[in-house]
């Protein structure tokens, strides 16, 4: 073995080594998550007088890199009509009782830890879930408005809203017939639960050693979203989580990953609001596709009846 050859190992085995306890770390670091949580809701962020949010960085891989975007890199101020339509159902039926979705987006909104989160939804599937879909089809009104703020995700699986309440995002993840994701961060702190079938979690640093992929700023506008593109981007894989029904986890903003579904898989998410408007997207695919079409009334009953005969 050559002397060059040996440093290149020796480099790609600290690299890892790096990577892995930073990871480590990070993610099991006592209050981690409580800290993320008030970091990640601008609103008790205001109420605690603290600055503005960091972006994490792990130790061990590259600096991530910055672009300009121009004016569609700012945050927008534009109405985001899926909000409007909630508040629009409010004025004209006030009296008309929550959903068992908006009730449990609003009571996660109480608990800053991200793993009491996991824990409520992983309750939440196990015994309200799939009563709550089957109940959708008989209210017309909510049925439409879930149908217009959900579409088919370009990673290859339904992504289906059921509510948006005290800044908290519930919706269904429900995998298509050949799932495939490309590896990306959130713009947000989330937790998830495994509702059928089974998920692998796969975290990534970069890395020079890393896998190849090009890279693009995935910028979101209100509902207008757009993907600049950034160059080469090496990462590497450096934890990978296996999940079954009734397992959760949960990740911060500006950590990136890739999820590996199976058969008949679907996963219960819930996100908070959204720290930023720019998130990175690493895909081989020459053009990535940003969103699929959003679903109809009818469209949104046949997924929901077939998924309720399989789950």
């Amino acid at each position: 073995m050559t002397t060059l050859a040996a440093e290149i190992i020796a480099g790609r085995l600290m690299e890892f080594k790096t990577a892995s306890i930073a990871v480590h770390r990070l993610l099991y670091r006592p209050g981690y998550h409580e800290s993320m949580a008030r970091r990640s809701n601008p609103e008790r962020l205001r109420l605690a007088g603290g600055g503005p949010p960091e972006r994490l960085r792990l130790a061990g891989g590259a600096p991530r890199k910055h672009v300009s975007a121009g004016v569609g890199a700012r945050r927008s101020h534009a109405p985001d009509t899926t909000k409007l339509a909630d508040a629009r159902r409010l004025l004209e039926d006030p009296l008309a009782p929550p959903t068992a979705f908006e009730e449990l987006a609003r009571s996660l909104a109480w608990h800053p830890r991200l793993c009491a989160w996991g824990e409520r939804l992983r309750d939440f599937a196990q015994s309200d879930l799939l009563s709550g879909l089957a109940a959708l089809e008989d209210d017309e009104a909510t049925l439409d408005l879930v149908a217009r703020r959900s579409y088919q995700h370009a990673n290859g699986f339904a992504k289906v809203v059921l509510a948006i309440n005290s800044g908290v995002t519930l919706r269904l993840h429900i995998a298509g017939d050949e799932p495939e994701e490309n590896v990306h961060d959130h713009r947000w702190a989330f937790a998830s639960t495994v509702v059928s079938g089974r998920i692998e979690n796969v975290l990534y640093v970069d890395s020079p050693y890393g896998e190849l992929f090009d890279e693009y700023s995935y910028v979101r506008n209100g509902e207008a979203t757009s993907a600049q593109y950034i160059g080469a981007a090496r990462v590497v894989e450096v934890a990978r989580q296996a999940l079954a029904p009734g397992s959760a986890y949960w990740l911060s903003p500006n950590l990136l990953h890739r999820i590996h579904w199976g058969a008949r898989a679907s996963t219960l998410v819930a996100t908070y609001a959204p720290v930023d408007n720019v998130n990175r997207l690493l895909t081989r695919a020459s053009s990535p596709v940003l969103r699929g079409q959003s679903f109809t009334a009818k469209g949104l009953t046949a997924l929901l009846r077939a998924y309720l005969g399989t789950a």
